[in-house]
């Protein structure tokens, strides 16, 4: 047995070799770079530049380095001078040799080595680099931080519930939205959005569920710009329940306040309110702040209204949708359920929204300011009164800018410009949708909405690369909602150069209803596979429903079929119109217009007009029931009459329309009125002549450019098309006097030789994500204007798209659009 005596052998060996200087050396080196290292890693992640994992894995790095190191620096020694060893410390059989050992000739040894005697510059080098990169991560994420926190700000973090009944695990997150409700700043601290929290926690801890530290929780609310961070615990029984909460300075972590508040768990919101008051009075002394703006008494309505707002968040719609309506139902006063339910039911493709706002607003006075503010931007300034869409405009500005943290009320001011811009006049809106989209997504980069619109402005720019970016994004947050299968679409179509199958989009017979609208809607608005959008609205119509869906798809394939340049097939879906329509004669008012601006079928539309004639000329009822049809027929009938050039009743019209009055006949039919008039009076001033025609012409243009008033109650994602005052005023398809408006004021100045300011009116085109009124008629417009005033480019585009759209004319449209290939032909041939 030889064994014995090897060992002995290697430990003289080491021995030996540990007594070198030259291995103390490299070791202490090795632990002084491995601390530095460390040192750097730890701030990366203390400044949530870097994971949590990154610090543990550096580690294990450098400790399972160690041991390499060390032995190519024993094998490195072994070839220098060795004077200075004790000669006692030898084996018997004299010096050690200078060769290696046998067990030394592995491979890896060898490499480890040759690394080992490039030591100094690769160590040098990848410290230099580390350094660097993090020290840039670090003033990148400092340069997006706030300068300073603000005391009055609370980031309120998900409160630990590992000991309390699994019943009560929805409480976890739910804490930041209860809480977030009674900080409001109304009189003390205001909590920073729970969305913004929760995303920044995402960041570092990779999952809700997963808890972080209070160093990581300071961090992030320094991050957030908060003053104060918010811990807290929940333990109990589905009976009884026991909530403790602390309140930290940041970034010191000082503690300045701890509450608890124990009772019943069926009163929550008095537990919560209790807790509330005694954190905010440790905070600053005597306040005394109103902390009823949630107010519901039911526990189950509390955690529905909870879950709503997590499944929103990560843009589960659908689910939202139904937890808020559940939250409703349980209890109808609960204000913020309803005004969540609009904007989430929206998205799965069920608005609900009378449900949702009448208890919003009928118990505005249990929401906060800011709430408040919200609530004004998504029914109007005017409410109950209709209001022109300028006004939104600047009432979601004015939401957006009491809730600079809020990503919710910055995403609606984008979604208003994304949808409405161009027929406010404003210049490059959507750029400035994108800006705003990517302002909520600073706040929030799970927020699945803003995600969804960025995507689809990139694919109506044709930027491919950033299409595939963001829809990448899109799908780590929301893979299978209610429009994730329209987006998945619309990528695949903006990437594809051609028309064939798609390859990994679902098909259209599998996707939810909300999806093949915005496919419908879309297919048509950037002219993007139009034929897919026909297939689309096939398989909708399949579909079915009740009678107020079935209605709504007729809508939306009549919209696509006169855009598609078949007024036939257009006439026929008028006739399914009638089924449930808010208005008696509706279909016949929609045959009359559809011929006058968009090619629709001039026989079917004399026909209606004579019909509606004997409603319009007779004296008003004496029912505001009976006059609300009334009134639309007046109106519908006196354009009809002045588009051909009989004025001999303009006047009667007129003033019937006027004698419409509040509180009687309601606001919207007022205001739907009163617009008419204006429009009515233009085209009597030019029938008259141009002497006549200016300022009425001037009126009706402003009128158009503000977006009247009664156009919508709310922002068009929220809201949809179907509530609109003058559509259920006038009884117009898919929209109102809105929709056709600015065709007029196009036709009208183009009359006067205004060319400049007829091609601005028809570029002011309405946009719905279900369907897009009158759209052919406007792109023919603008391209024959676009051509009148040198604009090439703009004529090109419009062509191109108005083509796009008539890809299958009926016979009856075929000239024209034969017309408008020859003149795109012409633009294009002229480039070339």
């Amino acid at each position: 047995m030889r064994s014995g005596p090897r060992i002995r052998q290697h430990v003289k060996k080491a021995v030996v070799t540990i007594h070198r200087r030259f291995l103390w050396h490299v070791l202490v080196s090795y632990l002084g770079a491995s601390w530095l290292i460390l040192q750097v890693t730890d701030q990366a992640v203390s400044h949530s530049v870097l994971p949590n994992w990154v610090y543990v894995v550096m580690l294990v790095l450098l400790v399972l380095g160690l041991p390499l190191v060390l032995e190519a620096a024993w094998i490195e020694s072994r070839s220098r001078p060795s004077s200075a060893v004790d000669s006692t410390l030898l084996p018997d059989s004299a010096e050690l040799p200078v060769q290696r050992a046998e067990w030394y000739g592995h491979k890896w040894t060898h490499a480890a080595l040759q690394l080992f005697r490039w030591k100094w510059a690769v160590g040098a080098g990848a410290f230099v680099i580390l350094a660097t990169i993090t020290a840039g991560l670090l003033q990148l994420r400092s340069a997006g931080q706030p300068a300073r926190t603000d005391p009055e700000v609370v980031a309120v973090f998900p409160f630990r519930v590992s000991g309390a009944d699994r019943s009560l695990s929805f409480l976890r997150t739910g804490m930041i939205d209860l809480l977030a409700a009674k900080l409001t700043g109304d009189g003390g601290l205001r909590a920073a959005d729970p969305q913004s929290v929760l995303s920044a926690w995402a960041v570092i801890a990779l999952a809700d569920s997963v808890d972080l530290s209070e160093d990581q929780q300071l961090r992030i609310a320094e991050e957030l710009g908060a003053g104060r961070a918010a811990f807290g615990s929940i333990v109990g029984t589905p009976t009884n329940v026991i909530i403790e909460a602390r309140l930290a300075v940041v970034p010191e972590g000082a503690i300045r306040a701890v509450a608890e508040a124990g009772g019943p768990a069926d009163s929550l919101l008095k537990l919560i309110d209790r807790l509330t008051a005694e954190l905010m009075a440790r905070e600053a002394g005597e306040v005394e702040s109103r902390l009823d703006m949630l107010t519901t008494t039911s526990l189950p309505a509390l955690r529905a209204y909870l879950e709503g707002q997590s499944a929103h968040r990560q843009g589960r719609y659908a689910d939202a949708q139904r937890h808020f309506v559940r939250a409703l139902e349980l209890d109808s006063t609960f204000a913020l359920a309803g005004l969540r339910l609009p904007s989430s039911g929206s998205w799965a493709g069920e608005p609900m929204k009378k449900m949702g706002l009448e208890a919003a607003w009928n118990w505005r006075n249990r929401l906060s300011s800011r709430e408040r503010l919200y609530l004004v931007a998504v029914v109007g300034p005017q409410y109950p009164k209709p209001s022109p869409l300028a006004d939104y405009l600047e009432a979601w500005e004015e939401a957006a800018d009491a809730a600079p943290d809020g990503a919710e009320a910055w995403f609606e001011l984008g979604d208003l410009y994304f949808h409405w811009g161009a027929m406010l006049d404003i210049d490059d809106s959507h750029r400035q949708a994108a800006t705003l989209f990517q302002r909520a997504l600073s706040i929030d980069p799970r927020y699945a909405s803003p995600l969804g619109h960025l995507v689809e402005l990139s694919a109506l720019r044709r930027d491919t690369l950033a299409v595939r970016q963001l829809h990448t994004r899109y799908s780590a947050v929301d893979s299978t909602g209610a429009v994730a299968h329209y987006l998945h679409w619309l990528v695949e179509r903006t990437l594809s150069t051609n028309s064939g199958g798609l390859e990994n989009t679902p098909p259209f017979f599998e996707m939810p209803r909300a999806s093949l609208r915005r496919i419908i809607g879309t297919g048509q608005r950037f002219g993007v596979a139009v034929e897919d959008a026909v297939e689309a609205a096939t398989i909708l119509r399949s579909l079915g429903g009740n009678q107020s869906q079935r209605r709504s798809i007729s809508a939306t394939l009549h919209a696509l079929e006169l855009n598609r340049g078949r007024p036939g097939a257009a006439l026929e879906l008028t006739s399914e119109l009638q089924i449930g329509e808010p208005l008696p004669r509706d279909y016949l008012r929609r045959r009359l217009l559809d011929a006058l601006y968009w090619d629709g079928n001039r026989t079917a539309a004399q026909a209606a007009t004579d019909t509606l004639t004997a409603w319009s000329d007779a004296d008003l009822a004496n029912t505001a029931a009976s006059r609300k049809p009334q009134f639309a027929d007046i109106c519908t009938v006196a354009i009809w009459r002045l588009e051909h050039a009989d004025t001999a009743n303009a006047r009667e019209a007129i003033e019937k329309l006027r004698m419409a009055r509040i509180p009687e006949d309601g606001p919207r039919t007022v205001t739907a009125a009163a617009t008419c008039v204006v429009m009515l009076e233009a085209l009597l001033a030019h029938r008259q002549g141009p002497n006549h025609a200016t300022d009425a012409l001037a009126s009706l243009d402003t009128l158009m450019r503000s977006g009247p008033a009664g156009l919508r109650t709310g922002p068009a994602r929220v809201l949809t098309r179907s509530p609109g005052v003058l559509q259920t005023t006038t009884g117009l398809a898919g929209g109102g006097l809105e929709d056709f408006g600015n065709l007029i004021v196009a036709r009208l100045h183009e009359e006067h030789g205004e060319f400049a300011k007829a091609l601005t009116a028809a570029r002011r085109k309405p946009y719905y994500w279900n369907a897009t009124g009158y759209l052919s008629s406007y792109l023919r417009a603008e391209a024959r204007l676009a051509t009148l005033v040198g604009d090439r480019d703009g004529a090109i585009s419009a062509y191109d798209h108005y083509l796009r759209l008539r890809f299958q004319p009926e016979q009856a449209i075929q000239d024209e659009v034969d017309r408008a290939r020859r003149e795109f032909a012409r633009l294009t041939d002229d480039i070339r």
